[in-house]
């Protein structure tokens, strides 16, 4: 399976548990991507995990080995942080972590 892939949380999970079927078709593609919403949600569930410095070191190799679209990363990963460390349930991070993109652009 040559081409390009943009890859959603599910797949990278999937991929994190050694899936087979997801290493190889990904070890095929000529370029992968993963939009800056989905490390988000990866370190939302890292940091709610009960191995949470494990799992967030694994996001962080990730991220340093692939090509993640967004110039936000460190912002909406600290947004993600916030949000686990306070325990707020009123805003769902993914509504939030929009916000944040929304809030950051730099459309005049």
């Amino acid at each position: 399976m040559n081409g390009r892939y943009l890859l959603d949380t599910n797949i990278i999970i999937a991929l994190f548990a050694d899936e087979a079927v997801i290493k190889n078709n990904l070890a095929q593609a000529d370029e992968v991507f993963i939009p800056s919403i989905v490390i988000g949600e990866l370190c939302y569930g890292a940091r709610k995990s009960g191995r949470s410095p494990q799992n967030l070191a694994r996001v962080d190799e990730f991220v340093a080995n692939n090509t993640v679209l967004g110039v936000m990363l460190k912002p909406l990963v600290n947004m993600v942080k916030s949000k686990t460390n306070s325990g707020s349930k009123g805003i769902h991070y993914r509504k939030m972590i929009f916000g944040l993109h929304l809030s950051h652009c730099s459309i005049s």
